[in-house]
Parts: structure tokens; C-alpha cells; sequence
């Protein structure tokens, strides 16, 4: 159910289905970047098993929650908030976002 409940929030961040896809390859590019030799074939299948398992009990959320959002009158390709705000031009991250 928690992950289910992530994926349904999801609908409020702007985001599409094809950004799990994205996602899924991005964590395998950094995986290999920060383990290099240690990224082996058998590692690389197990992450991309629990990615698979996890993004797809996500993605279901994220389904129902925006026929939830249709059935009740909310436009389903509307605006919506962005999940990152953006960053002011010369602005810094603050110490206690590392």
C-alpha cells in the first residue's frame, strides 16, 4: 500500500509514465558509475528486478490515482505543481541539501 500511495502522488509532480523508464536508466548508469568493477551482471539483474518490481507497483498507483482524479472531474493533463523548484540563476544550494 505505501508504494501504491507514492505512485498515486505522483500525479501532483508533473510527471509521465515514460519518466519511470528514465528513472530506471539513470539509476543503472550511477550504479555503474559509483560501483565500476563491483557492478556486475548478476548485481545489475537484481537492481534492475526490485526497479522492475518497485516501479510497477508504483506505476499502478500513479494509474488509478489519475482515473481517480478523471472520474471526478480533474483534467488529467493539467498543470500541476513541479516536483523541484526551480533554482534562482547564481543562486547556491543550501549546506543542507548535501
Amino acid at each position: 500500500p505505501m508504494l501504491t500511495k507514492l505512485g498515486g502522488r505522483h500525479i501532483s509532480y508533473s510527471v509521465s509514465e515514460g519518466y519511470w523508464e528514465v528513472l530506471g536508466q539513470a539509476l543503472d548508469m550511477t550504479l555503474q558509475d559509483i560501483l565500476g568493477e563491483a557492478y556486475t551482471q548478476e548485481v545489475r539483474r537484481s537492481w534492475q528486478m526490485v526497479y522492475s518490481f518497485l516501479s510497477a507497483v508504483m506505476l499502478d498507483g500513479f494509474r488509478k490515482a489519475r482515473q481517480a482524479e478523471a472520474s471526478q472531474g480533474g483534467a488529467p493533463d493539467a498543470p500541476r505543481r513541479s516536483a523541484v523548484a526551480p533554482r534562482r540563476s547564481g543562486a547556491r544550494p543550501s549546506p543542507a541539501a548535501h
